[in-house]
């Protein structure tokens, strides 16, 4: 099963930020449905150090407090490379080839946008 939380928004550098939003919506929605083990793909240690201090600060709200994340590197894990294609069909539907995200969609269990996210534009494309 796929979970794919996607943000769109206007062109600019604050991807990072955008990230984190995508990963709030994704922790609250898994931790809902009681899957609390979470692993990240690793980046560099301070991006990961930045992950991590994240979930603190959302357990600390009162998130999840079971909720726990773990970077491993993408190569020594093929699993990891499972969101990768899954990224590849949305960003092909965006782009208006659907046939990738059509064979996934029965797997996909939740499909959101984040709070923040913008609507897009009659003709405009929705990539995120």
């Amino acid at each position: 099963m796929h979970v794919v939380v996607a943000h769109l928004s206007g062109r600019n550098r604050k991807t990072e930020r955008h990230r984190r939003k995508c990963l709030e919506t994704l922790y609250y929605e898994l931790g809902e449905a009681d899957v609390l083990d979470i692993t990240l793909e690793r980046r560099s240690d301070s991006q990961d150090k930045q992950d991590r201090a994240h979930i603190v600060s959302l357990q600390n709200q009162g998130w999840h407090r079971g909720l726990r994340i773990s970077h491993c590197r993408g190569g020594d894990d093929p699993l990891l490379w499972i969101p990768d294609a899954v990224l590849g069909a949305v960003n092909a539907s965006f782009s208006g080839d659907v046939s990738y995200i059509d064979v996934l969609r029965g797997s996909i269990l939740i499909e959101k946008r984040t709070p923040e996210s913008l609507m897009p534009e009659s003709g405009q494309s929705e990539r995120p």
